[in-house]
């Protein structure tokens, strides 16, 4: 699970350093082979859930429809005999799953199990609100959602982190040397608005949180 949620933020850092999305993808694809073998043993308990659901984001943020199609492939399902179902988090794997492979009934069902339920803290989770307009593929409503998520995120850096060094007509100077600059990306938001462009929507851009050529940008 680690191993993805450093990845998360690797893919963030990395973008803006090189925007090279093939190092990227090709990175995140040995993750994703490496783990294959660890998932042939591993049951649907423990901590699996949430080490889908940051496979499964980070494979969507990689740009790479084939990664994204292994990583769905190799995720866990729902299992509601288990001692904590814990459905929020299986539901936004079944979500991430139906919408990489394009299955709008998983996706459905998928969201009926996330909205039954509540995620397990202090793991950063989606919105409810963003989720549903997903799945009812109300992109006005997803871009709303993300866009008051962007501004609450750059508050933070900015007033709470002091984390903005300086501003000028052409560039914003940021500093993530914090304590938890990683938590600063809303990386749960930036997989949806990926998968929105790559089914063809024009989704809104940020030039820090989600630049729009990191949107736009695919590989194999």
């Amino acid at each position: 699970m680690h191993t993805f949620e450093n990845a998360l933020s690797w893919i963030f850092y990395e973008w803006h350093r090189s925007q090279d999305s093939k190092a990227i993808a090709e990175a995140v694809k040995f993750m994703v082979h490496r783990i294959a073998d660890v998932n042939k043993l591993a049951v649907n308990g423990g901590l699996r859930r949430l080490h889908d659901i940051f496979m499964l984001q980070t494979a969507i943020l990689s740009g790479s429809r084939s990664v994204m199609h292994e990583a769905a492939d190799l995720a866990g399902s729902y299992d509601p005999t288990a001692r904590k179902p814990h459905a929020y988090e299986w539901g936004l794997v079944g979500i991430y799953k139906g919408a990489i492979w394009g299955d709008l009934k998983e996706m459905e069902q998928g969201f009926a199990l996330f909205a039954s339920s509540r995620p397990s803290p202090p793991h950063r989770m989606p919105g409810a609100a963003l989720v549903k307009a997903f799945v009812e593929g109300d992109f006005k409503k997803v871009a709303s959602s993300v866009k008051g998520v962007w501004k609450r995120d750059w508050e933070r850096l900015e007033q709470k982190e002091k984390g903005v060094i300086e501003r000028t007509p052409d560039a914003i100077r940021v500093n993530f040397r914090l304590r938890y600059p990683d938590n600063l990306w809303p990386w749960p938001e930036a997989a949806f608005l990926k998968l929105a462009v790559m089914r063809g929507e024009k989704m809104p851009s940020d030039p820090l949180w989600c630049p729009d050529a990191f949107l736009r940008a695919t590989a194999q």
